[in-house]
């Protein structure tokens, strides 16, 4: 059967078919097909025809108004649930009804980070596509989604066993790559709630996902358990006399590398990391033993605070970490 134009066709049951193929929304084509098995009985004037697809077209167009509106208010509302900015609980229900969101179901959180050198244009050109290969990616798995882009993050609640969220994350990266688009820095929040404990679990996630981008690069994937110290010092971090105190340890060596060329803090975050062993350290920077010590004596002067005192080590480990979580350059 030929659907490209107007025509009339003979079925297989001896029939007759008068196909009137029309556009719905510029791409998609309908068609209006009238069968009768009274093949004497006259055609309808194509003219008709084309008379009733401008109706039909306009309630098309109607119906995707009406269901585009209805997406961005979802959106907007999945927005507000995520930041936690509602004080009216009623309001609230009343829209988790509309929208037909289970409040039994519980979910856990992914927040992504698109790498991409252009951060103006980072979501305006790709929002939709990613958004839907999500969705696709979570239909394929048979898991059920939320999800919104927030203040630049793309966040998905999912829900589905904890275990599936490599598997989920693995699927939408191959389908990145087919498309050409931007790889994911991804933090992870591994405990089940409901809607309206969204914000908490966002904000879990995306603590993993900065925190792990810092120690560990762009493109990784972090869970909140992974993360769970920092979690515990980004609350500590918010405190003002430990953040006096962090700036008064930490700024006289990032002063330092600035204005000498000497990155003191990175040699005192590997010195930690190798918990004091000076060869270890000194390989891990590729320095020699010698430079190495001048480097630690150069930490001790500017902050001043001692590496072989328990407690200095100890304040200085804590002020290393607190400024890294920040952060701040």
């Amino acid at each position: 059967m030929q659907i490209d134009k107007p025509s009339v066709v003979c079925t297989i049951w001896n029939t007759r078919a008068q196909v009137f193929p029309f556009h719905i929304y510029d791409h998609y084509i309908g068609i209006i097909i009238l069968e009768t098995a009274m093949l004497s009985f006259e055609l309808i004037d194509w003219f008709v025809l084309e008379k009733i697809t401008i109706a039909l077209r306009l309630w098309f167009k109607k119906d995707r108004i009406l269901i585009e509106q209805e997406n961005k208010e979802k959106t907007e509302f999945i927005k507000t649930l995520v930041e936690g900015k509602y004080n009216d609980w009623k309001k609230i229900e009343k829209q988790v009804n509309r929208f037909n969101i289970d409040k039994s179901v519980k979910y856990f959180c992914i927040v992504g980070f698109a790498e991409m050198e252009d951060c103006e244009q980072k979501y305006s050109s790709f929002e939709s596509q990613i958004s839907k290969i999500a969705f696709d990616c979570a239909r394929s798995l048979r898991i059920e989604m939320i999800s919104t882009f927030q203040s630049g993050y793309l966040s998905i609640f999912l829900n589905s066993a904890v275990s599936l969220y490599n598997e989920f994350i693995d699927v939408f990266e191959e389908k990145l790559a087919i498309y050409c688009l931007p790889y994911f820095s991804w933090g992870i929040s591994e405990r089940l709630t409901d809607v309206y404990a969204f914000p908490h679990n966002y904000k879990d996630a995306k603590i993993a996902l900065e925190i792990g981008r810092r120690q560990k690069g762009p493109g990784t994937r972090n869970t909140s358990s992974d993360t769970s110290i920092f979690r515990l010092l980004s609350h500590l971090s918010e405190n003002k006399l430990a953040d006096d105190l962090v700036r008064q340890t930490i700024e006289p060596l990032i002063t330092y590398n600035r204005e000498r060329g000497l990155d003191l803090f990175r040699t005192l975050s590997y010195y930690i990391n190798y918990q004091g062993n000076i060869s270890q350290t000194a390989r891990a920077l590729a320095l020699q033993r010698q430079s190495l010590l001048y480097r630690l004596q150069k930490i001790e002067s500017l902050t001043g605070k001692s590496l072989s005192e328990p407690d200095d080590r100890f304040l200085l480990q804590l002020c290393q970490k607190l400024w890294t979580i920040s952060g701040v350059q």
